[in-house]
């Protein structure tokens, strides 16, 4: 099952990785997010919890073990808990990937953390491989199962950035 697991890890490793970079380079949305649910921790804190997602992310991604998967579920877990807080205090951004994204706190984004936490944590039972593990493929299988990763990071990307937008302007009569 471990196989099995590796590429769903490997996206939720770089979605994390993702995000992190984006607080990196775009604080303040996320620092906004963190003080109004009651977590004053500043520009500073949110590049701080940045850098501890891409650290995590790409701990995952080279060492996929039982401590780094740990690590990346007690992440999505506390990424759920902040959600839980900015959804109580009615926040309208999460700031989870910078200003290159608005993204609410919906109990979507909270259920997907939460799967996502759980996903991590199953894995851990039985980790999976690294991204080493694409190399030791056959050439044609190492290209498909890139391509397969690198198009579900992308999706999922786009899943937490432009669909919530896309479908509220659906209902909404804008064209």
């Amino acid at each position: 099952m471990s196989d099995a697991l590796a590429p769903v890890v490997w996206t939720l490793a770089a979605l994390l990785a993702i995000a992190g970079v984006a607080k990196l380079r775009s604080p303040a949305p996320a620092a906004n997010a963190m003080a109004r649910a009651g977590f004053g921790a500043g520009r500073s804190g949110a590049r701080l919890t940045g850098l501890l997602e891409c650290v995590i992310g790409a701990w995952v991604l080279l060492d996929p073990g039982v401590p780094a998967l740990g690590a990346l579920a007690l992440a999505y877990a506390t990424l759920a808990s902040g959600i839980w807080a900015m959804r109580k205090a009615d926040v309208a951004d999460c700031g989870c990937f910078g200003e290159s994204a608005s993204l609410e706190p919906s109990h979507l984004h909270l259920a997907v953390n939460l799967m996502a936490a759980a996903t991590c944590a199953l894995a851990a039972l039985s980790p999976p491989p690294g991204l080493r593990a694409v190399i030791e493929r056959a050439p044609l299988e190492a290209v498909a199962l890139t391509a397969g990763v690198a198009g579900a990071i992308l999706l999922s990307y786009m899943a937490f950035t432009a669909l919530p937008r896309a479908w509220s302007a659906y209902g909404s009569g804008q064209e």
